[in-house]
């Protein structure tokens, strides 16, 4: 008798944690599957610090970098950008993050200047708490990230060699916390960005509500976007 019900114990808890290890691995896979199971796209994800990506995606930055090409890299893409070439902006190095100092007119000024350095491949981090904003109207911390985040996604050209303003997915940041708002034809993309967005220094959490869109409609978004830009441009030039 004793024998028998060691058995029936001896299974249960064997079955028991087989269906344990099943409902674990279902969960799994309908978290990283953003197109869930019934093959509709979800559009609302929510990464957060306790799901580390299972790879950098920019591996070679782990490598230690040699500061004085950073800095000679560095110095060329912001002279060579129009919004920064006259910024005194002073740059250093050290162990790949680079130190950005000076005195610049606008938020709008800092930020493409941060863009810019963060965009360097083998830039591990950009301090730019050196820069002093004369006329600034927003956290100048959200600035910085925001900033950060768009430079990663230019170095990892994930989209392509488009340049930020024609771009159908927008960041914002704050206290922390990366919002990532548009359309995207590609699910992989929406999650390339995620993954991307995280791997940034001094993101907390990143909160995306990209949409998946039809060819069709991401060709008429991506027009309307240019078009505006366009008028936006005649305007200015009126």
């Amino acid at each position: 008798m004793k024998a028998k019900l060691t058995i029936l114990l001896m299974s249960v808890l064997f079955f028991g944690g087989s269906l344990v290890v099943f409902a674990n691995t279902i969960k799994d896979q309908s978290f990283d599957n953003p197109s869930g199971a019934s093959g509709r796209h979800k559009t609302d994800y929510y990464y957060g610090k306790d799901r580390e990506p299972s790879s950098s995606p920019n591996d070679d930055q782990q490598q230690m970098p040699n500061d004085n090409d950073l800095v000679s890299s560095v110095k060329e893409i912001i002279a060579t950008d129009p919004s920064t070439a006259s910024s005194p902006i002073t740059v250093s190095s050290k162990n790949g993050i680079i130190f950005l100092s000076g005195d610049v007119k606008t938020d709008n000024e800092a930020s493409s200047a941060i863009q810019a350095v963060q965009s360097v491949r083998g830039v591990r981090d950009v301090d730019a708490s050196g820069l002093k904003v004369q006329k600034s109207v927003a956290p100048f911390n959200d600035i910085v990230l925001t900033a950060k985040v768009k430079g990663a996604f230019l170095r990892e050209k994930l989209f392509g060699d488009r340049p930020v303003s024609v771009w159908l997915v927008k960041v914002e940041s704050k206290n922390g916390v990366v919002h990532l708002f548009g359309s995207v034809t590609d699910v992989k993309l929406a999650n390339n960005a995620i993954t991307i967005a995280r791997s940034v220094e001094g993101v907390k959490e990143v909160r995306s509500k990209i949409k998946l869109v039809s060819e069709n409609k991401y060709s008429r978004l991506s027009e309307n976007k240019h078009s505006n830009k366009r008028k936006v441009h005649a305007s200015q030039k009126a």
